[in-house]
């Protein structure tokens, strides 16, 4: 439990309660960006073969679509309404991660997923080889094959808090996100 807690919670923080796996990507963003190349280590650590020295950046929420067609003063026939749940940029590669916490990964989302792959790489002209999806889910989770198979990795919020371990926020919050997954 975090510092104080809420009385009409029964003495937990908001944290402790929420579900929201945009909290948790919150959580995960603001821990990577203090070292994005440690992350990066990370993911290459569970088999994805970034380039460690490229320069990255981590996004969060991103609706890549709209702003980019704002950033570069264009139209295109994307929707502006798809949102990423993080996505990891370097000028060469691109990681898009798709996060689960409580809910399993849906059909509709990893098609979405895999068309952005496609066409964010044809924006940004980044190779199809170097556009990589990977999958956040709680190690309590076993997703089928056909759904694994729309990923280049998949990872889960329990190895999060195993590689974030010193940080004793992030650990108890990585843990919390794996834990409230139910079938």
């Amino acid at each position: 439990m975090s510092n104080g807690g809420l009385a009409w919670l029964g003495g937990k923080a908001w944290e402790d309660v929420t579900r929201e796996e945009r909290f948790f990507c919150a959580e995960l963003f603001s821990v990577v960006r203090e070292d994005v190349r440690g992350f990066v280590r990370f993911l290459n650590g569970k088999g994805l073969g970034l380039q460690e020295d490229a320069n990255w950046e981590l996004a969060y929420e991103v609706c890549f679509y709209r702003d980019f067609a704002v950033h570069r003063d264009t139209k295109n026939d994307y929707s502006g309404h798809r949102t990423l749940d993080l996505a990891l940029f370097s000028d060469k590669e691109i990681v898009l991660i798709e996060a689960k916490a409580q809910q399993p990964f849906d059909g509709n989302q990893l098609r979405d997923l895999v068309c952005d792959r496609g066409k964010i790489g044809k924006l940004t002209s980044v190779q199809s080889g170097d556009m990589h999806l990977v999958g956040l889910k709680s190690s309590h989770y076993d997703p089928a094959e056909a759904t694994r198979k729309h990923f280049n990795l998949v990872i889960t919020w329990c190895d999060l808090a195993s590689w974030y371990s010193s940080n004793e926020r992030a650990k108890r919050i990585f843990r919390r996100a794996d834990g409230i997954y139910r079938k």
